[in-house]
This record gives structure tokens, C-alpha cells and sequence, in this order.
């Protein structure tokens, strides 16, 4: 079943409130939290969002999105964008970049090097079970393991580690397995950002 949830239905103590920075016009990395209403992109070159809130962290199928821009050189080792598990490649769901290719993995079954990925270039990430889809285009994922989710972690690992040096513009976690239709949605004809 498919959980519909409007702003008004998040609770007070879940949602947040952040300035933006007046020179960069993204949020400072003191203030990353979860907002309510309109934002614009986080840059995790100096930060990046944690979250151990019970609220996110539920058991059984998901679907996660993730737009971002890559920074200016991809032919980094590890760049983590996406994990929700101390080990991500065992029993959680990750994205990262690490030499010029994007990798993820969904309940622990890592799929090596999808795609390549260039430099200063907006993609949306969706992963889901048995399949991630990269700018529309669809990727096969073996899903063999067990989802596990410790907490959320967005631009970096959990330690703040192997920060992402790119701008992740938003992260949709979502309650079920994504349908091809559903990715077609998000990516909106090439213009996922207007989304």
C-alpha cells in the first residue's frame, strides 16, 4: 500500500526550519534537519544530514530518491550520497561514486559501477527493490539480502567521512517498491529538478 503524506501531517518535533545562506543560498551544514515546505539544495561539501529518527527508519520495502549534482572531479575514491546502514553493502541500501562510476546496492546486494558519471552533471538516483533507474535508465539489482535501517545519512558516511563533494538538491525515502511508471514520474521527461 502506498502512504500518501502531506506537510500537514508531519509531526511538529519531525519537522524543522533552516536559513539559507545569503552568499550560497543553500542551507548551512549547523542547521541540516528535517525541513518543512520549500527548500533548495544541501551542499555537503561542508556538510551533510543524519537522522536516527524511529520515524524514517521503518522495517520492510522501500524505494529511495536521491537528485544531486556531481562536483568538479568524479575520479574520487568513495563519495558516499546515500546510506541507511553501518555496512550498506551488506544489509542496507547505498549510493556512492567512487573512481567515475556510481555505485549502489539495495538490502545489501551491491551492484557494482551502474554507470559512469561525468562531472558538474545533475542525475536522479532512484533504488528500489531488484532495479535502480539513473536518469531514466533502467539497472538490473540482484536483491538477495535483508534490509536493515540504522538510521538516514545523506552527503558523507555516518562518521562524516567520505563527504560527497557534489549538491544533493533533495532524498525521498518512500514506503514501497517503485513500478517503472512511478521512476517515470519522478524524472518527469528529463526535468526531474521542476518535480
Amino acid at each position: 500500500t502506498k502512504t500518501i503524506v502531506s506537510i500537514s501531517d508531519i509531526p511538529a518535533d519531525l519537522a524543522g526550519k533552516a536559513d539559507l545562506d545569503p552568499d550560497t543560498g543553500y542551507i548551512p551544514s549547523s542547521q541540516i534537519a528535517p525541513l518543512q515546505g520549500r527548500q533548495t539544495g544541501v551542499n555537503t561539501s561542508n556538510g551533510f544530514f543524519l537522522s536516527e529518527d524511529p520515524a524514517l527508519l521503518f522495517e520492510g520495502d522501500r524505494t529511495v530518491a536521491v537528485l544531486f549534482t556531481t562536483g568538479p572531479n568524479t575520479n574520487t575514491v568513495r563519495e558516499q550520497i546515500y546510506c541507511d546502514n553501518s555496512n550498506s553493502t551488506q544489509s542496507g541500501t547505498g549510493a556512492w561514486l567512487n573512481i567515475q562510476y556510481l555505485y549502489v546496492c539495495y538490502k545489501g546486494s551491491t551492484q557494482f559501477g551502474i554507470a559512469k558519471v561525468d562531472v558538474n552533471t545533475t542525475y536522479l538516483l532512484i533504488i528500489t527493490k531488484e532495479k535502480a533507474y539513473l536518469n531514466g535508465i533502467k539497472y538490473k539489482l540482484n536483491t538477495t539480502g535483508t534490509q536493515n535501517t540504522e538510521f538516514i545519512v545523506i552527503g558523507a558516511s555516518k562518521s562524516g567521512a567520505n563527504a560527497f563533494k557534489g549538491v544533493v538538491h533533495n532524498s525521498r525515502i518512500f514506503n514501497y517498491i517503485f513500478s517503472d511508471s512511478d521512476a517515470n514520474i519522478l524524472w518527469n521527461n528529463a526535468d526531474p529538478m521542476a518535480y
